[in-house]
């Protein structure tokens, strides 16, 4: 992860959308990241899977080039989509 510290992750999830705007929803977040809506993902997949395909889903991002600059940081999407659903539920 760019940074242990949750305010950061949030300020950068806000800064994600927005520059990507229509990814502003949890279930979109979700489907993007794991496939599956909000309460699927939250319900159906444990802590431990969650944080294993975020991982996974990383390595492959810089792989494969899927990342994105937010204000001088280079990210991988799905980490950014990571840090968007947290600053989204905190919204709420």
């Amino acid at each position: 992860m760019v940074s242990d510290d949750l305010g950061t992750q949030i300020w950068l999830g806000e800064r994600y959308l927005e520059l990507w705007p229509e990814e502003r929803s949890a279930d979109r977040l979700c489907r993007e990241l794991f496939g599956t809506d909000i309460d699927s993902c939250s319900s159906r997949i444990d802590g431990g899977e969650l944080l294993r395909r975020i991982r996974h889903q990383r390595t492959a991002d810089f792989r494969h080039g899927e990342l994105v600059v937010i204000d001088g940081w280079l990210l991988a999407r799905s980490e950014a989509r990571v840090f968007a659903l947290a600053a989204v539920g905190t919204a709420r």
